[in-house]
């Protein structure tokens, strides 16, 4: 499960994007707003795609309420999101392009 807590750059999700099944995406947060990185759906593009060729706005950070993360979704073509893993925020981290399966 994700929650408020997970939204923030380099996050690696799993998730539906308009249908399209995105086995690997990244959050991306820029200027308020959360976006995801990945190679399955061009969406709202945001500057650092974090080395993947499309992003997918999913609206302003602001719209987290406590406990209520899958609501920030809703109305976004965005369904099924699935935290895969945390980076380790003390380190900097090289992003590198993944070639979707799909």
């Amino acid at each position: 499960m994700i929650n408020k807590h997970d939204i923030k750059r380099g996050v690696e999700v799993s998730c539906i994007i308009g249908g399209k099944t995105c086995p690997v995406a990244l959050i991306q947060v820029e200027n308020g707003h959360v976006y995801l990185c990945q190679s399955v759906q061009n969406g709202d593009m945001c500057q650092d795609r974090l080395g993947y060729p499309f992003s997918w706005s999913v609206g302003n950070i602001n719209r987290i309420q406590e406990n209520d993360t899958e609501s920030f979704f809703l109305g976004t073509e965005v369904k099924n999101v699935k935290l895969l893993s945390r980076p380790d925020w003390d380190e900097e981290v090289n992003y590198v392009y993944h070639e979707s399966p799909f």
